[in-house]
């Protein structure tokens, strides 16, 4: 990845180049920074998103739904009253219906879309998504989905977080 559009990249400020070749369209690479829903602010946000978002980085992994053109799963962690449904399409335009997902709230808030969105909330019998798009839906909840069921869920080490001393311990 470039650094800036100057000169080489802003790798080097030599005359004679870089040591490896500089892509040629380094400076147009460039201009994604300063776009929002550009493919590289999209990999930054999600970076730093899965530092600040225990249940991103830590919690369970649960599948929730697939269909011909789009597949959904939910990060949730113990103690947390926070998780994310994350909706991925690869297929056709179409809207989703959650509304099976007991666990699921009615409500769904809109934390991240790979594309410009309005509103930024939807109910879970109706998520509309693009082809190509992914959507990163935050919701507040104390009841769980891994543990009714056991057979779509996996956590690489269970943890749970323990709110009142802000710590996550094994549990």
């Amino acid at each position: 990845m470039q650094w800036d559009d100057e000169l080489n990249a802003g790798f080097s400020d030599s005359e004679n180049g870089t040591w490896l070749d500089i892509a040629p369209d380094y400076s147009t690479v460039n201009l994604q920074q300063a776009d929002t829903h550009s493919t590289i602010s999209q990999y930054r946000a999600l970076s730093l998103l899965r530092v600040a978002e225990l249940a991103l980085s830590r919690g369970w992994f649960c599948f929730v739904w697939s269909d011909v053109n789009v597949f959904a799963y939910l990060r949730e962690l113990d103690g947390l009253n926070k998780a994310f449904l994350v909706v991925l399409n690869f297929g056709k335009d179409t809207t989703t219906d959650l509304s099976s997902v007991t666990e699921l709230p009615d409500t769904l808030t809109v934390h991240l879309s790979t594309v410009p969105i309005s509103p930024k909330t939807f109910s879970k019998s109706r998520i509309p998504t693009s082809q190509g798009q992914g959507l990163l839906l935050e919701y507040s909840t104390n009841q769980r989905f891994h543990p009714n069921h056991a057979s779509e869920c996996y956590v690489s080490e269970k943890a749970c977080y323990l709110p009142a001393l802000d710590i996550l311990y094994k549990c």
